[in-house]
Formats: C-alpha cells, structure tokens, sequence
C-alpha cells in the first residue's frame, strides 16, 4: 500500500476510535496516525541499502516501480522470489513496542495501535494481491532471506 492510503485509513481509524474512547487525546490520536505511516521507514531503509541512494522521492517510485514488476508476474513467480525485509514489520517489533508500552510509557499502546492497523492493512492487501504472508513473522523474512532472488539488485 502507498503511504497515503496507509495515512488516509489512519486518520479515518482514529476518527472512530477517539470518537467511540474518550481516553484518546490528540496527542494519542497522532501517535496512532504518524505510527501506521512511519512504520514504513523500514522501506526508505531497504532502498538505501540496495541502491545507496538517499533521495526520497527516488525511493518512492523506486519502490512503485518493484510494485508494478511484481504484480505482473505469475503466482508461481511471485513465491519464487524473495522480498526484502522489513525490520519494523512483523510480530517480533509489535511485541517490542507492547513490552515499551508496559513497562517504559503507556503512550507505546497508542504507536502499537498505529503499527497494528498498519501491518493488518499491509496483510490483506497482500493476500489480495498474491504477495502472501511475507511480513507477519520477521524472523521468518529474515531465514528465507535471499538477496540473489530480490526484484531489484544491489549496486
């Protein structure tokens, strides 16, 4: 999914959720919205690594333009290759910000919501568009992991 539309669904989300729980507070309600965007920084990460490059508008269409090849090719072809992976995607880093939220500043509850809409977003449109289940376990992603197989090559 683009940024956008993770920041759209964002805000309608907390809409909802600051109307239906008086306990959200604006500052809660943008730690929610910034949350279920910025965890895609992971991506702007990936797009360095690979091209060295820090422009990020590059890394935008860059990005668009993976999304584009990967959705033309076959099923059989799609779980052949090997997406990057994406440190703040995944079980393990919602369990990090859980544990922050008990135990270091409740407001991490606020950014897990964010990061959980986020990675339940990224789920269904990737089921939807055949790129499977690739981001729910990070160590998953990490032991599958194989650069020789990635839509884009490292320069």
């Amino acid at each position: 999914m683009y940024p956008t539309q993770h920041l759209t669904i964002g805000i309608i989300f907390t809409a909802i959720l600051a109307w239906a729980f008086s306990q959200i507070t604006l500052f809660s309600a943008l730690l929610i919205i910034a949350s279920t965007v910025l965890i895609d920084v992971d991506h702007y990460i990936i797009y360095v690594w690979i091209t060295k490059d820090w422009n990020l508008k590059n890394a935008y269409y860059w990005h668009k333009e993976a999304g584009r090849k990967f959705k033309k090719l076959s099923r059989e072809e799609k779980r052949e290759l090997r997406h990057s992976f994406f440190i703040f995607h995944g079980v393990e880093p919602l369990l990090i910000v859980f544990l922050l939220s008990l135990y270091v500043n409740p407001y991490f509850y606020f950014v897990l919501i964010g990061m959980s809409l986020h990675m339940a977003l990224d789920i269904i449109y990737g089921l939807f568009h055949g790129y499977g289940l690739h981001k729910i376990f990070l160590m998953y992603d990490l032991g599958r992991f194989d650069e020789s197989k990635l839509i884009h090559k490292r320069k």
